[in-house]
C-alpha cells in the first residue's frame, strides 16, 4: 500500500472524506496539519504504525472524541488492555475527575498517622521513636504503611483525622524489599469508644497512570495528620536502589513522615501505596506495590 492510500484510510477513520473534505493527492499534507504524519518522514511499516497510533488520538471530524476514546466508552478497548503501554494514562477516560479539595473531601478521613514505639512502656509514656504515615484500605481496619517506619518494633499507636487514638494494632504482613506492611487495626480507640467500620480508600492500579498525570497525596509530615499535597507523576519506572524493581517518581512535596501515605490520582478511586525516598526540594521516588496480590490479601483478611 502506498503512502497516499494509507493517509486516506486513516483519515476515513477520522471521518474525513476524500475529495470532499480533501483532495485525494493532498491526503499526506491534509494529515499533516491534523498531526498524523510528517510529510518529511519516510514511509515504512515503522511510521505506518506511527500514523495510526496519531490517527487513534486525533479527534474525529466535526469535533468528536478520538477513536481511542469512543472504543473505551463503548468497551471496545478495555481500560486493563491499556495498562503498561503508552496509552495507560487513556485508562481512566470517562470517570470524573477532582480537584484538591474534593479530594481531601472524599478520601482524607482514611488517612492516619503512625508512632512507633520501642517498648510498652515508652508507649504508655508516649515516648515514641519514630513516626509515620497509613492509610485504610478496607472497612474492619485493614491498613497500609511503609515496612520501614516500624522495622520490628511492635508497639505502635495510630491517630486518626478524628484525633482518636488507638494502640490495639496487628502486623499481618510485612515485605522489606518493597517496603510494604499491612496492619490490623482494632475497632475499639484508647478511650474505649468502638466505629463500625473505617472509612477507606480502594487500591489503584499503577499500571494505569501515565507521566504527567495528577496526582495528590495524603500523609503525616513532621506528625502532622490529615495533610494534603498536589503535584504530578514525573516518571512512573524509575529506577532507585534495585533495577530489578521499579517506582514511581512524583513531584508533590512531602517530608519526613510522611511515609508510608496515600498517593491518589485524580479520580480519587486509586491509590497507590507510597515510600518515601530521595533528596528534599528535588525528587521523591516511591515504591509501589502489586495491587492485584494485595487485593486478594486484604479480601482474605476481610471476610
Amino acid at each position: 500500500m502506498t503512502e497516499t492510500a494509507w493517509t486516506v484510510l486513516l483519515l476515513q477513520a477520522l471521518h474525513y472524506r476524500a475529495n470532499v473534505d480533501f483532495a485525494f493527492n493532498d491526503a499526506i499534507k491534509f494529515a499533516a496539519k491534523l498531526g498524523i504524519t510528517d510529510t518529511g518522514s519516510v514511509f515504512n511499516k515503522g511510521s505506518a504504525l506511527v500514523m495510526m497510533y496519531e490517527t487513534l488520538l486525533t479527534p474525529t471530524n466535526g469535533g468528536g472524541i478520538s477513536i481511542l476514546k469512543n472504543h473505551i466508552s463503548d468497551g471496545t478497548i478495555t481500560r486493563e488492555t491499556l495498562a503498561k503501554t503508552p496509552l495507560a494514562g487513556y485508562a481512566n477516560f470517562g470517570k470524573p475527575e477532582y480537584n484538591a479539595a474534593e479530594i481531601y473531601e472524599r478520601s482524607s478521613a482514611a488517612s492516619f498517622c503512625i508512632e512507633v514505639y520501642e517498648s510498652e512502656e515508652a508507649l504508655k509514656n508516649g515516648n515514641y521513636s519514630t513516626q509515620g504515615s497509613g492509610f485504610f484500605v478496607a472497612p474492619d481496619g485493614i491498613a497500609l504503611t511503609a515496612y520501614h517506619v516500624f522495622l520490628y518494633n511492635p508497639f505502635m499507636r495510630i491517630t486518626t483525622t478524628d484525633g482518636q487514638n488507638y494502640s490495639n494494632v496487628e502486623l499481618l504482613w510485612g515485605d522489606p524489599y518493597r517496603d510494604l506492611a499491612v496492619l490490623k487495626i482494632g475497632k475499639t480507640s484508647d478511650d474505649g469508644k468502638t466505629v463500625n467500620a473505617f472509612p477507606y480508600l480502594p487500591l489503584g492500579d499503577s499500571s494505569l497512570i501515565s507521566n504527567g498525570e495528577r496526582i495528590f497525596t495524603l500523609s503525616s509530615p513532621e506528625g502532622y495528620t490529615d495533610t494534603i499535597s498536589e503535584g504530578i507523576i514525573s516518571n512512573t519506572n524509575r529506577t532507585a536502589n534495585d533495577p530489578g524493581y521499579k517506582e514511581i517518581q512524583f513531584s508533590a512535596a512531602v517530608s519526613h513522615g510522611s511515609s508510608g501515605g496515600a498517593l491518589i490520582n485524580r479520580y480519587s478511586n486509586s491509590t497507590f501505596y507510597s515510600q518515601i525516598s530521595g533528596v528534599p526540594k528535588l525528587v521523591y521516588a516511591r515504591r509501589i506495590f502489586d495491587y492485584k496480590i494485595l487485593n486478594c490479601y486484604t479480601a482474605k483478611q476481610s471476610v
